[in-house]
């Protein structure tokens, strides 16, 4: 995981034909965090399953809260902000997996934290 956030720190500096490896980091990054998330820990029982059910309900609903507002944020601050250059875009799959991801992590240990 921290491999993958380098290089795509390093790759987002660099100009040039390099989407190939940005891709290559970006998969690298949400494989790492699917393999953290869904890892047992050394004590794995009842409660640490219904903590991990939990945050990953939580990070679905608030992910789907945040791919549907987002968007229209991003084009109200742009169309204050800068007025001649208003576009509409919605998110891609990264955005909306890591987001997902990281979500359900931080909750995940949150709660196990906090039990």
């Amino acid at each position: 995981m921290i491999l993958s956030v380098i290089s795509l720190i390093i790759l987002s500096i660099l100009t040039g034909e390099i989407e190939f490896m940005k891709s290559l980091a970006k998969n690298g990054l949400l494989i790492s965090m699917l393999i953290i998330s869904i890892s047992k820990d050394k004590v794995e029982d009842e409660f640490t399953i219904q903590l991990r059910a939990k945050s990953y309900s939580l990070a679905f609903v608030i992910g789907v809260i945040y791919a549907i507002i987002q968007p229209y944020v991003n084009y109200f601050v742009s169309s204050v902000l800068i007025p001649e250059k208003v576009i509409f875009a919605e998110f891609d799959s990264f955005v909306i997996l890591w987001f997902m991801l990281a979500i359900q992590l931080a909750f995940y240990y949150v709660l196990k934290i906090t039990r």
